[in-house]
């Protein structure tokens, strides 16, 4: 098993027409849904004003990543910068029980 590395993505959308925006999403979104099933996207956040889309990235070597990031049919419209990680940590999901 080889060894993966995480990578933080940042992309910047660019002009984009509204109707090839929305011809394009829902290709993009199942596409984005299945990397994340196949562990491959760990979390993908869109800014409220949809300018910038961050996100984590599971992958060999920077040009497993740039394959992954150029497949997704929104790219086209997009600018984008990575950085590998050392390491990511975050609060998991706390489940607050009540005995009341």
């Amino acid at each position: 098993m080889s060894h993966q590395k995480l990578y933080m993505v940042e992309l910047t959308v660019n002009h984009i027409q509204e109707e090839e925006f929305f011809n394009l999403l829902p290709d993009h979104r199942n596409m984005v849904h299945n990397l994340i099933y196949k562990d491959i996207i760990v979390n993908y956040t869109v800014a409220e004003d949809r300018s910038k889309v961050w996100s984590i990235f599971r992958a060999e070597n920077e040009s497993a990543l740039v394959q992954y990031i150029e497949k997704l049919p929104l790219t086209r419209y997009m600018d984008y910068t990575y950085h590998e990680l050392m390491f990511m940590e975050w609060a998991p999901f706390k489940m607050n029980f009540s005995l009341n």
